[in-house]
């Protein structure tokens, strides 16, 4: 909150207003998008479409601002069908020493006929190949698929060849508890 003060006809009035930035044509944060800074207690990164990055502890040595948004034109996912918008998941090429979860959204109604949310795959941008390569994923719900992954890149849902990738073969989650426990002080 701003005072100041203003002189009418020789007195002075205290006067306080606020500040607000107004965005034009009522704007916002855009759909899809997130930011947040997380350490190496974990946390979890929420876009307001139910796009999630679940990282645990000890994934990370020290603060990282992690971002989630939408990437208006990705590059073409040429041997999947895409179910949803690209996500991009920053700072693109961060790594991490242990596996971190995504979660996206899909269309079920863009599913293939003959093909459920089982079949839905994680396809994350290879930074260095440019091309899209399946991650470890799993169903997380009829409109939601899990996948794991240690680099932050371009990632979408997508229905291909490739079939269910079972996530976390080392004895991974995705559940969230190890970022609980440790809020929690347990």
């Amino acid at each position: 909150m701003k005072t100041g003060a203003v002189i009418l006809a020789g007195g002075t009035f205290a006067v306080a207003c606020t500040l607000q930035t107004i965005l034009p044509y009522g704007g916002g944060p855009q759909a899809g998008t997130a930011s947040q800074i997380v350490g190496a207690g974990g946390g979890i990164v929420t876009a307001d479409d139910g796009t999630t990055l679940l990282i645990p502890p000890m994934a990370l040595a020290s603060d990282v601002t992690i971002t989630i948004g939408l990437d208006p034109s990705p590059a073409p996912l040429t041997q999947a069908r895409e179910l949803a918008p690209a996500h991009v998941f920053g700072p693109e090429g961060q790594t991490f020493l242990l596996p971190v979860c995504v979660t996206l959204a899909f269309e079920p109604g863009l599913l293939p006929e003959g093909t459920t949310q089982a079949n839905v795959v994680l396809y994350a941008m290879l930074p260095d190949a440019g091309r899209y390569a399946p991650l470890p994923t799993m169903a997380a719900d009829p409109t939601h698929v899990t996948g794991m992954t240690t680099q932050l890149s371009e990632t979408m849902a997508a229905v291909g060849d490739v079939l269910e990738v079972d996530a976390g073969p080392d004895g991974d989650t995705c559940d969230g508890s190890a970022i609980e426990a440790g809020e929690a002080g347990l």
